[in-house]
């Protein structure tokens, strides 16, 4: 049972390795907090998680992804 656990976690470590180069790519290092984070969400993670890859906190990303809400709430409104 011992090799299973740690093949399990060998292929955890790869999988956040591979989730780490997909985020990097969606959203490079020189893109503001707000489109990072808003990629990073549509691509299905949390703000804990995000926060992980941006080297920041859950709390600046939740922060960031009402930022973007709202600049998306004002941007529809003024199309209409």
């Amino acid at each position: 049972m011992n090799d299973e656990n740690e093949r399990l976690a060998r292929i955890e470590q790869q999988l956040e390795i591979l989730v780490r180069l997909v985020a990097m790519r969606v959203s490079p290092e020189g893109s503001p907090m707000i489109e990072r984070a808003a990629r990073m969400q549509k691509a299905g993670l949390q703000p804990k998680e995000i926060a992980v890859l941006c080297d920041s906190t859950p709390n600046a990303v939740s922060v960031a992804l009402a930022k973007n809400k709202r600049q998306s709430k004002k941007g529809n409104t003024s199309k209409r």
